[in-house]
């Protein structure tokens, strides 16, 4: 272990939720997005 490596982890850790938590924002946009769309093209 490095001293550096106690600190990072967290810090890393919460910039991947971060990046987590807006590609599933992004993911779950274009879902919606694709289901009105299929949705429109079934009316």
């Amino acid at each position: 272990y490095e001293p550096t490596m106690r600190l990072e982890p967290s810090r890393a850790y919460i910039s991947k939720a971060r990046l987590d938590s807006s590609l599933t924002y992004k993911l779950r946009l274009e879902l919606s997005l694709r289901l009105l769309g299929s949705a429109q093209l079934g009316l």
